[in-house]
């Protein structure tokens, strides 16, 4: 049932020809073309600073990952270690 729930999603995104147009459609999966080079920008600059929202995200996980190996090496209390590093970040 599930695959032939993502097959028909599939088969309708993929072969979907309308939704290639500039006018929008019902059940559009897909955004418009933008209409004015402002909005382009606003969208080129929103997704700059989604990737680097993300690689900060990736780094602190990472952080906080090794952070809770140490503390597991060192029997020290992994909880008073994070809010130590929170408030340090903040």
């Amino acid at each position: 049932m599930i695959i032939t729930l993502y097959s028909t999603i599939l088969i309708i995104f993929l072969f979907n020809f309308y939704s290639f147009d500039d006018a929008s459609t019902s059940w559009q999966i897909g955004f418009q073309d933008l209409a004015t080079s402002y909005m382009d920008g606003i969208s080129n600059f929103h997704n700059i600073i989604m990737f680097f929202i993300m690689v900060g995200l990736i780094f602190i996980f990472w952080l906080l990952f090794i952070l809770y190996l140490v503390s597991k090496q060192l029997d020290i209390n992994f909880l008073i270690e994070v809010f130590c590093f929170i408030f340090l970040v903040i």
